[in-house]
């Protein structure tokens, strides 16, 4: 029998589990930074270039990838600001090494890259402005990618309003890629405390 004035195990457990869960550091394993007047993002705390992804680079093919960085200063009940890129991304069978290319009025591309430099390096192309923001607001920050179809993306490579269009709709509804669909979120934290 319990003595009275001792916790439960119950209790106990209760409080440990609470202590593991509170407060972690903002962003932990997402690095956000403010750079002039746009937040940057990079250092996924997991893997975008995986699974059937991977398999597909690897068995040759060019994937190409939509991403959507999005800032809200209520946990995403409403978006405050929003950012879209749009990438090809392929593999070296011999070097075994990725290059990746940033769609867009001024495309950009790197190559002989590792899987993870290649996500960092499409993760630091995103970047969304921060004008207005007070820098004592508290925002969250979330990134997700969507694989897109070859035939869906053709002829919407460029950085018009029909390929801004076609990207949020893309975002917006299910589709046979939701499976490879990848997102990270965190926060809250504030631009006085991000690193410059």
């Amino acid at each position: 029998m319990q003595e009275p004035d001792q916790p439960s195990r119950r209790i106990w457990l209760s409080a440990a589990i609470g202590a593991s869960i509170a407060p972690l550091p903002a962003f932990d394993g997402l690095r956000v930074r403010h750079e002039g007047d746009y937040i940057t993002v990079a250092s996924p705390p997991s893997h975008f270039l995986a699974g059937e992804l991977r398999s597909r680079l690897q068995d040759g093919f060019t994937v190409l990838l939509a991403f959507q960085l999005l800032l809200s200063l209520d946990r995403f009940a409403t978006i405050f600001r929003r950012a879209f890129e749009r990438f090809a991304v392929s593999f070296d069978l011999w070097e075994e090494r990725f290059s990746a290319v940033r769609f867009g009025a001024k495309p950009v591309s790197a190559s002989h890259l590792t899987a993870e430099e290649a996500e960092s390096w499409c993760l630091s192309q995103l970047r969304i402005p921060v004008s207005g923001l007070s820098p004592d607001t508290s925002f969250w920050v979330r990134v997700e990618m969507k694989p897109e179809d070859p035939k869906e993306a053709r002829g919407a490579s460029g950085a018009g309003p029909l390929a801004l269009e076609r990207l949020v709709e893309l975002f917006g509804r299910p589709s046979r890629t939701d499976q490879q669909k990848w997102m990270v979120e965190g926060g809250p934290t504030r631009l006085k405390e991000l690193k410059r």
